[in-house]
């Protein structure tokens, strides 16, 4: 973190810094500043009403719910430690007012700490990283030294700590600070185009509005880490960043996100949303709930840990709604996931898992949905205005439903019986497109897609533009499952069907057109038998493999043939036999038995 006194710049840094200042410098002076000021000036006056929800998040006292520093909190006998400290500094006068008393807390940490970057080098506090952590500085540091070495999450953490004990609301602050700022009218811009934040400072509620301190910035004690030395500052207390004005503020912070913007810190304040969430977090299998498959160090009180640890996606807003939800996959999450009435989320991804049922609506906001590759049979995204992708293939769904096109257009997509049905849904440059999928289950097949009694595509995979409601159903018939040889005539073609399954096919010749016509009709293998000659009124033949089916005619080879297919039946056809290529005389002969059925069509 930017300490304003500190003399070492990280060269790269600057070098980013510097790069993007000579070529927007003039863009970014003071004057032109106006939409970053009412930006602050905005942030600064937000949530002056609190329901009691909210107040009591911002009141935390074992500061648990501080997703930017790195320890996990205090215990209760450390908050009880900070507690008698925070009353002392008072000098047990309850009588103050509330912004009396951050004046004490607040000159307490200005006088007593010491900027040090790398506090981690402190014997005493090297494990754990307890440098941030307010005990630790106060039992450590502060007893042994009477002067406190840390870096900006020190100052933070310890700030809102002792407000804390008082039970006044207080909160993070990420932004952007600038050093030079104290002698020139110019906000370096490098993060101001990237809303990377650089610093943290504390946010406070009294007399019903949020005011800002900067302990950080109005410190001017510094630790030496080379020569081991404190430097004590002799400028006068003047608190320029105790409540500071709008002015003020805005020439050296810029305010990019208020508290659980910050990094990944995500706190789940509407009763609704973490009611639901926690229903799906907390349904366990094989031991295991969903929370701790997402995050190891899942915690039914810590809406931060209810996330991915290693996840930046997911998000919550300053009022503690909802708005991204990005869970991993591959984590084999189950059960049902019911988020009707998120109304500030804006997407929901949660890909290759096991979640078996999806109801979301009442969410106005939500653009995208991706909850592909799960076991959802039934997906519901109702309510949404805005909604531009939808995906929902790799599910076993029968039906979906869901509104597009400002929420005035609905869409049904179902299966019969037979199959099961797949979305991809996509708005590009106005045009609202839609892939519908179909599947059919084992011993069905595919018949098309329907609205209504009209058939719309045979095919299984149907795109199309569409801005009006539909309903379209997918269609299936059951296979044959049979065992059976087709002939068709027509065709001259010959197929082998094992279970419904296609086994074999073949050319094939049969019986001469309107002289020696092959019979039509279902008729069943009578018998096989091996080298045999057939005889008529006027041929002797020889056969190596002889499959009768009605009386006189059969399936058998033909070795005297070149040719199977095509015309040749119309002019040099069999007596009404079906004459078979030798290879395939002897595959049936060896893989279908007596009785086998034998169908011969037109």
């Amino acid at each position: 973190m930017s300490k304003l006194r500190i003399n070492r710049i990280i060269v790269t840094s600057l070098l980013l810094v510097l790069t993007f200042i000579f070529t927007e410098v003039n863009a970014l002076n003071y004057d032109t500043l106006d939409s970053r000021i009412y930006q602050n000036n905005s942030i600064i006056n937000i949530s002056n009403k609190m329901d009691s929800i909210t107040r009591e998040r911002f009141k935390d006292k074992y500061l648990t719910d501080i997703g930017e520093l790195s320890y996990k909190g205090l215990t209760v006998n450390q908050y009880k430690e900070i507690e008698n400290f925070a009353n002392n500094t008072l000098e047990a006068n309850s009588n103050i007012s509330d912004e009396q008393k951050l004046e004490k807390f607040y000159n307490f940490i200005v006088d007593k700490f010491y900027y040090y970057s790398t506090p981690e080098k402190i014997g005493t506090l090297s494990s754990n990283k307890k440098y941030d952590n307010p005990y630790y500085l106060l039992t450590e540091e502060y007893n042994k030294y009477g002067k406190i070495r840390a870096r900006n999450n020190g100052y933070v953490s310890m700030l809102l700590a002792l407000v804390r004990t008082q039970g006044i609301p207080s909160r993070i602050v990420g932004g952007y600070y600038n050093e030079e700022a104290r002698n020139e009218d110019i906000i370096w811009g490098a993060d101001v185009k990237t809303g990377a934040v650089n610093h943290i400072w504390v946010q406070v509620y009294v007399d019903g509005k949020w005011i800002m301190l900067d302990p950080v910035a109005d410190s001017y004690n510094t630790y030496d880490d080379a020569t081991e030395e404190y430097h004590n500052s002799s400028e006068e207390h003047v608190l320029t960043y105790f409540n500071p004005d709008v002015s003020t503020l805005s020439k050296t912070h810029i305010t990019f996100a208020t508290y659980s913007g910050i990094k990944n810190y995500k706190y789940v304040a509407n009763r609704s949303e973490r009611s639901k969430l926690l229903s799906f977090l907390n349904y366990k299998y094989n031991g295991v709930t969903n929370g701790k498959r997402i995050n190891s160090l899942y915690d039914t009180s810590n809406s931060n840990s209810w996330f991915s640890s290693s996840d930046s996606s997911s998000r919550v807003n300053n009022s503690g709604y909802v708005t991204d939800i990005y869970w991993p996959s591959w984590k084999s999450l189950k059960g049902n996931l019911y988020l009707n009435g998120f109304s500030k989320l804006n997407c929901l991804s949660v890909r290759n898992n096991k979640i078996q049922g999806l109801s979301l609506t009442g969410a106005p906001l939500l653009k995208t949905v991706n909850v592909s590759d799960n076991s959802i049979k039934k997906v519901v995204v109702k309510g949404s205005k805005k909604l531009e992708f939808l995906k929902t293939t790799g599910n076993p769904s029968t039906y979906i439903d869901y509104n597009f096109k400002n929420a005035a257009r609905r869409a049904v997509v179902k299966a019969d019986s037979g199959g099961t049905v797949a979305v991809r849904y996509t708005k590009s440059n106005g045009k609202y497109y839609h892939t519908l999928m179909a599947k059919a289950n084992s011993g069905y097949r595919f018949q098309g897609w329907y609205r209504g009694n009209t058939l719309v595509s045979k095919s299984a995979t149907y795109k199309f533009k569409n801005s009006r409601s539909f309903t379209y159903t997918a269609k299936f018939i059951k296979k044959n499952t049979k065992t059976y040889i087709k002939v068709s005539i027509s065709r001259q073609k010959l197929w082998y069907y094992k279970k419904g399954r296609l086994k074999y096919s073949s050319n094939v010749v049969t019986g001469l057109r309107n002289e020696h016509d092959t019979p039509r009709g279902t008729f069943t293998i009578q018998g096989k038998m091996r080298k045999v000659y057939l005889i008529g009124e006027d041929y002797k033949t020889y056969v190596n493999y002889w499959m009768p089916f009605n009386g006189p005619y059969g399936l058998h080879d033909a070795t005297w043939r070149s040719y199977f297919g095509g015309t040749i039946y119309k002019y040099n056809g069999s007596h009404g036999c079906v004459n078979l290529p030798y290879k395939t005389a002897k595959y049936l002969y060896n893989h279908v038995p007596v009785g086998t059925v034998v169908k011969i069509v037109k």
